[in-house]
């Protein structure tokens, strides 16, 4: 039960990503074909190209045609993982962050974020509980790490953390254009 609520609040967390991230990165996109910025412009090339190393690195994987190419066990696929979460996260960021956006825009991103953020909660809130059940019924399975799900968890009260401060900044920022 924990697990489908967890998983649930993960699918709607990245669905608010998506309603809040696609139209600012398509209005930044915009401004940026408009204003001819070179510097948004090879950010968000850079993002796409290692979109795209990513996927055709993930066909491989699940074509089985890594026998041939390489062992997606060997970790080269998990390096690969690893750098286009941090290439795309960084790059996007920056182009979005040298973007003139519009309140407008901005304003439309506030609730979907703090959907976001409450879904982020759920799930780590059910994650944990779930982590705390398995050590407490299953201890074997931790015998070799005791510790394995401190860094997740660490991690995802971070992004919280960082993520509800920029909603409140944002909040806050709307109010004070109000009046």
């Amino acid at each position: 039960m924990l697990y489908h609520i967890g998983r649930a609040a993960g699918e709607i967390a990245f669905l608010m990503m998506l309603v809040t991230g696609l139209p600012i990165l398509f209005v930044a996109i915009k401004q940026a074909l408009a204003s001819l910025r070179r510097d948004i412009l090879t950010l968000i090339g850079l993002s796409t190209i290692m979109t795209l190393i990513f996927t055709i690195a993930t066909l491989l994987v699940i074509s089985r045609s890594w026998i041939v190419s390489f062992d997606p066990h060997g970790g080269i696929y998990a390096i690969l993982g690893l750098l286009f979460v941090l290439t795309s996260s960084i790059t996007l960021s920056l182009a979005v962050a040298r973007s003139e956006l519009s309140e407008r825009v901005l304003r439309l991103a506030l609730w979907p974020a703090a959907i976001m953020i409450a879904a982020m909660l759920v799930a780590m809130l059910t994650i944990s509980i779930e982590g705390i059940l398995l050590a407490t019924y299953m201890p074997h399975f931790f015998e070799g790490s005791p510790n394995i799900d401190v860094v997740g968890d660490s991690v995802m009260a971070a992004t919280i953390i960082w993520a509800s401060f920029a909603l409140w900044r944002g909040f806050r920022a709307h109010q004070l254009m109000r009046g």
